[in-house]
């Protein structure tokens, strides 16, 4: 499977998730590229070229700040680096809730990883993977999204301008 950012990406997805319908693509965290719908929860993805010097942790920073300006209360439960020095990423868990008491809590497992410009730019490609799900689904869905980061590539075919006929 693919995701069509400004880099293509292929990807596999665990059992139980399929690609939303178009209803279910919209999202102002990104491209949805999977779905749960029995236990709330989907996998969104996004992705900028940063020509900073900002650092992961920053970015995640940037993250939250976005959540909060969106009227969302957030607690950060956990945050951990991750990665290599050639390809760094973070990964962040967060609790959020709405301003009112009815608004359901919902839990973001949220993946940063860079991707620095072999050409030595300094430009590089920080791509974001979410998965948002109720608090009563975490614990039986972390694994999933564990499993669907660790199949995350670049598509080089697509980058390169390849198709499948082309040597």
């Amino acid at each position: 499977m693919t995701a069509n950012l400004s880099f293509p990406l292929e990807f596999t997805l665990p059992p139980g998730w399929r690609t939303p319908l178009p209803p279910e693509a919209e999202s102002a965290a990104g491209t949805v590229v999977a779905v749960r719908p029995e236990r709330a929860a989907t996998i969104t993805s996004a992705g900028e070229l940063r020509p900073d010097g900002a650092g992961l942790p920053e970015v995640a920073d940037e993250a939250i700040t976005t959540l909060r300006e969106s009227g969302s209360r957030v607690d950060v439960l956990s945050r951990t680096e991750v990665g290599t020095p050639d390809s760094p990423g973070l990964a962040q868990i967060l609790l959020l809730g709405g301003a009112a008491a009815s608004i359901e809590e919902v839990v973001q497992c949220q993946a940063f990883l860079a991707m620095p410009d072999v050409g030595g730019s300094g430009v590089r490609a920080v791509l974001r993977f979410v998965m948002t799900t109720t608090r009563q689904h975490i614990g039986a869905l972390v694994g999933d999204f564990q499993q669907f980061l660790g199949t995350v590539r670049l598509n080089t075919a697509v980058a390169e301008g390849k198709t499948k006929e082309e040597p």
